[in-house]
């Protein structure tokens, strides 16, 4: 047990993967010829019932159209403090 624990890296496999690949990881759409992106835009804020609307019933629609929510944003973990 000892010999493995001498063999546990100092960083985590996230940090060594992330500097070995990190410029090369993202989101592609098939076009494989682009740089891939990350998405930092969830889909689920996006979506809603006039995903399904062509454009045209889109531009002749006369009713309230849904509001965007806000993409919410984390939180900084090193500012949290315990709550007892």
């Amino acid at each position: 047990m000892k010999k493995q624990l001498l063999n546990i890296p100092e960083k985590s496999f996230e940090e060594i993967a992330t500097e070995k690949y990190g410029k090369e990881i993202g989101i592609t759409f098939g076009n494989y010829d682009e740089k891939a992106v990350f998405c930092y835009d969830m889909a689920v804020l996006n979506y809603d019932w006039t995903y399904h609307m062509t454009a045209d019933e889109l531009k002749n629609f006369k009713g309230e159209k849904p509001e965007k929510f806000p993409v919410p944003k984390m939180f900084d973990l090193n500012k949290a403090e315990r709550v007892v």
